[in-house]
């Protein structure tokens, strides 16, 4: 089992910017391949923990105003698991 590992995502200018994190990110995944990643978003507030348990394809939330309109074209598609969602 991989130990966990925190990646910032950066600003919407990381999508297309070449730098050195970039660099990283890209070697990064090219390395490790895990069966699961497991995402805490600071972007959703609730006096609760909570974890979305679903198998479900997860659309992207655009939220990128003032932006190229290219930002708004790219997608990560993201399915849910149920299963990793109870072991969290």
């Amino acid at each position: 089992m991989l130990s966990p590992v925190f990646l910032a995502h950066g600003s919407p200018f990381t999508i297309f910017e070449k730098s050195d994190y970039t660099t990283f990110l890209a070697q990064f995944g090219r390395k490790v391949r895990p069966k699961a990643i497991v995402i805490f978003s600071a972007h959703f507030e609730s006096q609760i923990t909570t974890i979305a348990a679903t198998d479900d394809v997860h659309e992207m939330v655009y939220d990128y105003y003032g932006f190229p309109d290219e930002y708004k074209k790219v997608n990560y598609s993201a399915s849910g698991s149920k299963i990793v969602a109870a072991k969290v």
